[in-house]
Parts: structure tokens; sequence; C-alpha cells
């Protein structure tokens, strides 16, 4: 049986814990009280590019309080090797940019990226269908929201995968195989890692219908990266950006996304880490979450643990760490998870509500992880700003009659028992697998419903 994602991630986010060497930072400011936000954030007067992080009561104890960087200063180290230095005056916007914490504008949009990882099929599809209807929209703009979607092949429906590109979702690469071995994505090399990145990447083009120049992003399964190996591949074959790389050092003002033209930049929590220089390529960090109880980080929304149980812990939960990047810096905030996390009748609730709490204010959008990036790109002041792929209404549906059911006995090989797919084309003879591109599967007459057996 496949191991949770979920449940790995939450594992992984207590053992980055243990191991990851910080600075215990003392907390006096109580953000469990709402306020404003500020006219100027604390440490943005004066233009510092790493600004102090601001002090946060997190109810613990001392000991038990997250540890975290507080500095004035640049990165220097990151996973035991220097930090390049990077020149300001040469990493200017739209396509390069130093990492920092202080925002492109003052004041900036609240921008939050909602994302989903993994397959996309009737297990979850009805969520995504009821989060994107068309009531939900940003209140300042009236456009549809954003989210984005990091998709895996196996156990996908790409009809719906369409479906969600209509309602203006940012579709985006999480792996064709999505294995539980996180060595082999650690140890993996540049052939393995273009199959599986630049294969799905084909497979949303062609089986869901995505115009290939809108898949731009990239996760790594379990947020393992083979450091240098895979950001080379995601430089050589036109990726936008990735984001897989999660932050507990700079948090308190949240870390803004940055370009790796003079290398990796902050905290290396998941090693390896890149060393090289990929110009033009994004990292979007996972700026760490803090459980229902502010103790402990984890890099992604379902890793935090424990879970909340009930409508207002997960509301309290969700908002918490919303105003930690509200009502400082205003750092897209990553509220990135697994549709699993809302199987809970009481998690699907608070999370709506915290949605719906978010979309009552005209500073807030809720957008694609492309959409915050073009705002870093091309920034213009909060009264001025509109979504880069705004949406006033869905898009035309073009999956059309050619859609298809496919079922295949012997998939493949390496997989025990059958699959089965919907795609936005006619069914392939064969199961696409990373070692079987759709380029080398000839299409068939049509089958509806039908088991192969190729």
């Amino acid at each position: 049986m496949r191991p949770s994602c979920v449940l790995l991630l939450a594992l992984a986010s207590v053992a980055w814990a243990d191991v990851t060497t910080t600075v215990e930072v003392e907390t006096t400011h109580d953000v469990t009280t709402p306020t404003e936000p500020p006219t100027t954030p604390e440490g943005l007067r004066e233009g510092r590019r790493v600004p102090p992080q601001p002090k946060v009561n997190h109810d613990s104890s001392p000991r038990d309080k997250p540890k975290r960087r507080t500095t004035t200063e640049p990165p220097t180290t990151t996973g035991g090797w220097e930090v390049p230095e990077c020149p300001e005056e040469l990493c200017q916007p739209p396509d390069c940019r130093c990492a920092s914490q202080l925002p492109p504008l003052h004041p900036a949009p609240q921008l939050v990226m909602l994302s989903f990882d993994d397959a996309v099929n009737t297990g979850n599809f009805p969520f995504y269908q009821k989060l994107l209807n068309e009531d939900r929209r940003n209140r300042k703009s009236q456009c549809l929201i954003g989210s984005t979607f990091f998709v895996t092949h196996e156990y996908t429906d790409y009809r719906m995968v369409h479906q969600l590109y209509t309602l203006g979702a940012e579709l985006a690469v999480h792996s064709i195989t999505h294995s539980t071995e996180t060595d082999l994505w650690r140890l993996a090399n540049q052939t393995v890692w273009t199959r599986e990145l630049s294969g799905m990447r084909d497979f949303l083009a062609r089986m869901a219908k995505v115009p290939r120049e809108k898949i731009r992003g990239v996760r790594a399964p379990f947020l393992q990266t083979a450091g240098d190996t895979s950001f080379s591949v995601l430089h050589k074959e036109g990726f936008l950006y990735d984001a897989s790389m999660p932050s507990r050092m700079y948090v308190d003002p949240p870390l803004w996304p940055y370009t790796l033209d003079h290398s990796y930049q902050h905290d290396c929590q998941i090693p390896p880490c890149p060393r090289g220089h990929y110009p033009g390529l994004w990292v979007v960090p996972l700026v760490n979450w803090f459980d229902v109880r502010r103790q402990t980080p984890c890099a992604m929304v379902d890793a935090c643990m424990p879970y909340p149980e009930t409508v207002e812990d997960t509301f309290s939960y969700l908002r918490h760490n919303f105003d930690r990047h509200y009502l400082s810096n205003r750092a897209p905030l990553p509220v990135f998870l697994h549709e699993s996390w809302l199987k809970h009748p009481n998690r699907t609730l608070g999370y709506l509500k915290f949605v719906d709490w978010m979309l009552e204010k005209d500073d807030v959008f809720l957008v694609t992880v492309q959409d915050a990036l073009d705002y870093i790109r091309h920034p213009v002041p909060l009264d001025r700003y509109r979504e880069a792929s705004c949406l006033l209404e869905p898009r035309e549906e073009e999956c059309g009659l050619e859609g298809q059911s496919c079922g295949y006995l012997r998939a493949h090989p390496r997989l025990i028992g059958p699959r089965f797919m919907g795609t936005c084309i006619r069914c392939p003879r064969r199961y696409p697998w990373v070692d079987w591109p759709l380029d080398e599967v000839p299409a068939t007459s049509p089958k509806r419903h039908g088991l192969s057996s190729t």
C-alpha cells in the first residue's frame, strides 16, 4: 500500500525540525489579537533587503517555541556552504530578483496561492468544483479566484483536469510516477527527471488540452529534489519556477520568491539544494506554517500536527498563518496542501470559511502561482493591481466529444493490476507511462470504458 503523501510530509517536518540549526527568537507580540495591517511594516522603513523579524508570541513555553533565524543580513550559509552574493544592481525584475523579505512595492496586495498536489479524479474533483465555483471572486477585481494544481499521472482523469483549467486553475507538474522512494528522486539522473517532468507536461498538454506554454511550474514529489541535477533539467526544459523548497529561517517576515541567477539563497531544509546559477528560474519558497498551538513548523498546511478537528480550530490555524504575512511584508501566502486533508468535514468547512473570509478584503487576491510571480516581475501600485490571468467567466470547454474513458488490463510491466484514466483525446493503445511517452503510443479506434489487454 502506497504511504500517504501527507503522512510522509508530516514525518519529514518533524525530522527537519530536529536537524535544523537556528537561533531562537525572543517573542513578545501576540498575533492572536487581530490588528489592522501597518502602514509601513516594521523593518521596511530602512530599506534593508532582509529586514529584522517581528516579534511573535506563539503561546508556548520557552522550551517549545519554534527556533528561527533572526537577522538583518541576507543569508550567508545554507546546508553548510556559503551563499553567493546577489548584487542587486545586476539582478532586477522582471527576470532576476535577489532573495528578499522586502516587497517590490509598498503597500503590496496580499496574494494567496491555493494549491493542491497529486491526481485529479472523482475522489477530489467535487470539492475542487465547489471551491472554484463562479460565485467565488476576488472582491476588488471581480476575477474568478485562482488556484494551482501540481498533478501526477496515475489515477488522473484528464477530462477533469481540463475542466479545472476552464475554471481558471493553473496546471503544473508533480511527476508521472510519484514514486514513494524518496532516495529515487534524490539520486535520480537528468534523464529520469526529464522523463518525469517534461513527460508529465506533455501528458497535461495533450490529454487535458492545456496549452503547453501555460504549464510552467514544478513541485518535486515529497519535496525531494536532486539539487543541481533536477534544477538543471527545469532550466533546460524551460520551466519558470520550482515550488519544492521549504524555509524555516525566513518566516517572520516571510521570504518572497526569488530567482536562481545567483544561486540558492535560503536555508536548505531538504538536501541536496542547488548550488548552480540558473538565470530566470524562480524559487517559490514553502514558507513554513505553524500548527494550531503555534509550536511546530511544517512545510505544507497539511503536514502540521496535531490536525485541527473543529471548524473554528481550522479557521484559526489558517488565519494565524495568514496574519503573519498580511500584517508584515505581505509576501505571497502558500496555502499548499493535499485534498485528503479536507476529507474531515469540519476541516472542509473551516477551509471554505477561511477562503470566503479572505474574499471579503479589497487588498487580498487568491491567485495562481504564475500570477504571484507576474506581480513580482511587473509590480504595480495596489490600487492598480489586477490578476494577469484574470477570468470574468470560465473558459470555453474544449475537451469535447473526443473525450474517452480508457481502461488497461495490463497497464505496464512495473504496475500491478489494471489502470483507468479519462482523456480529452482518443485512448492510446498502451497506458502512457514514464518510459512509454505519448509520441510512441499510437491512438486506436475510440474505446469507452473498455479494457485493453495491452
